[in-house]
């Protein structure tokens, strides 16, 4: 039986969930959680509990600081600037704070993983803003744990994909993008965002298509 205050945190926790689960277009912030139970239910000892349910909470915290900075990134698209200077300056106190919402996000996910190392999604956020700040090592990692949990996490595998294509990686790209495929309507939303990330790069980069 869930205890009163972890009920109260199951319906917290659902209510952040769903602004999770939004389209969430070319800075992505995935739909969670991907399979089995919510993280605030366990069966365990006291103290265990205890960690869980504040790595839960730290993952939701974090999730909204991603979708913060995710906003201030697309309207930090300096394109739009012009010659205005203080247009420019303004996009660029954005990207500040973007960054600076993308590093709270890495560390509580990180801090996640340590009360709760057995959460794919975890794991997977992790990996997510590792990759988005220019770590790709720590991202790998991170993926690479999310999927020793979960093969089947299809935010994981996506994110994974779009770290291969900062890689110069495509083949590996195209390769996760025939797997997303193969799951058929589970794996629309991943599809398509991969897809379209695949298209830009190869819009981008067209004599590195040609090298591979």
């Amino acid at each position: 039986m869930i205890k009163p205050a972890l009920f109260v945190l199951a319906i917290l926790l659902t209510a952040r969930v769903a602004v999770a689960q939004e389209p969430y277009g070319r800075y992505m912030v995935p739909p969670t959680p991907v399979t089995g139970l919510p993280p605030w239910i366990y069966k365990s000892d006291p103290k265990t509990d205890a960690a869980k349910v504040r790595a839960a909470r730290l993952y939701v915290q974090a999730i909204e600081q991603v979708e913060l900075a995710r906003a201030d990134l697309d309207a930090a698209d300096t394109s739009k600037a012009g010659s205005d200077p203080m247009m420019k300056k303004a996009m660029q106190q954005k990207l500040t704070r973007a960054n600076r919402r993308l590093a709270s996000a890495r560390e509580a996910f990180k801090r996640a993983t340590e009360l709760d190392a057995t959460s794919a999604d975890y794991w997977g956020m992790l990996g997510y803003t590792c990759c988005i700040v220019g770590d790709r090592d720590c991202a790998y990692s991170a993926y690479e744990k999310s999927l020793a949990i979960n093969p089947n996490h299809y935010a994981t595998r996506e994110y994974q994909a779009e770290a291969y294509l900062k890689d110069g990686r495509i083949h590996d790209a195209r390769a996760e993008l025939e797997w997303l495929k193969s799951n058929g309507n589970k794996t629309t939303l991943e599809t398509r965002n991969l897809t379209a990330a695949i298209e830009r790069w190869t819009k981008e980069n067209p004599e590195g298509v040609k090298m591979r």
